[in-house]
């Protein structure tokens, strides 16, 4: 079955400004819309086909049976504009002359423009059909509404559209759970970094602070040592032992008898 912008990709091939282009486009827009079969849209007679309220009846169907089927307001639109310009034919769909289209041509044009519009799939007129029952089912969810829009007359044939339908599921499924999980894996790496982070902090508060001096003092050499020095230019001592050695002088100091050293 064709993506919906696969559909959009294909349906933009035909040139609608040509006759042979606007009829491509009506043929493969019923084929995406209605899901007629190949032989249903080829043996389509005008009468057939109401373009005022948008009902086809297809009267030759398999099994002979016959089913009513409707068409929107935007493919009616299309679909007018070919009934104008189209030859005079019992056919709806004909060949310039009047004849009508072959399978084999409708099949070689849907192939040779799926191809033009970069899709990879293996695109035939029965997939266009398939297409559209699977779309119906995705929206109706109703597998009887499906049975009667392709005509089958056995449901067991349109049951294959479920199983495409969960195939599609489990898929999507699968995809949203790797994507949920490589979504909390990251989510947990960045738990463990902030942790390391936090570790790392720690770490450093735990270290000894280096002392660097606020304003200028003298050292005992009689240098001058001023901010952000870690030695003593002149004699090379460090920061760290001549501030400590200046505490420890200040706290021998007598300030009287009532004031603690």
């Amino acid at each position: 079955i064709l993506s919906e912008q696969e559909q959009k990709a294909l349906l933009s091939q035909p040139n609608p400004k040509a006759p042979t282009g606007l009829r491509n486009l009506c043929v493969m827009l019923l084929m995406l819309n209605t899901g007629l079969r190949l032989s249903e849209v080829t043996g389509l007679k005008t009468t057939e086909i109401n373009l005022d309220s948008g009902e086809i009846t297809v009267r030759k169907g398999r099994n002979n049976t016959e089913r009513t089927l409707w068409i929107g307001d935007k493919d009616l639109q299309v679909l007018r504009q070919w009934k104008k310009i189209k030859p005079g034919s019992d056919y709806f769909f004909c060949t310039l002359k009047g004849e009508p289209l072959s399978d084999r041509y409708i099949r070689e044009m849907v192939k040779r423009l799926s191809r033009k519009a970069g899709i990879e799939k293996n695109v035939f007129p029965h997939s266009l059909r398939h297409t559209f029952a699977a779309d119906l089912y995705k929206k109706t969810r109703d597998i009887r509404i499906v049975q009667k829009a392709l005509g089958h007359a056995n449901l067991s044939s349109t049951m294959i559209y479920t199983y495409i339908i969960n195939d599609e599921l489990e898929e999507a499924m699968n995809s949203f759970a790797r994507e949920r999980q490589l979504k909390l894996f990251q989510e947990k790496d960045t738990g463990r970094v902030k942790e390391k982070e936090k570790e790392k902090e720690k770490e450093k508060e735990k270290e000894p602070r280096r002392a660097f001096l606020i304003h200028a003092i003298k050292c005992r050499c009689g240098d001058i040592l001023g901010q952000h020095m870690e030695h003593c230019p002149s004699c090379g001592e460090c920061i760290d032992s001549l501030l400590e050695r200046l505490k420890n002088d200040f706290h021998r100091v007598n300030f009287g008898d009532n004031v603690n050293n």
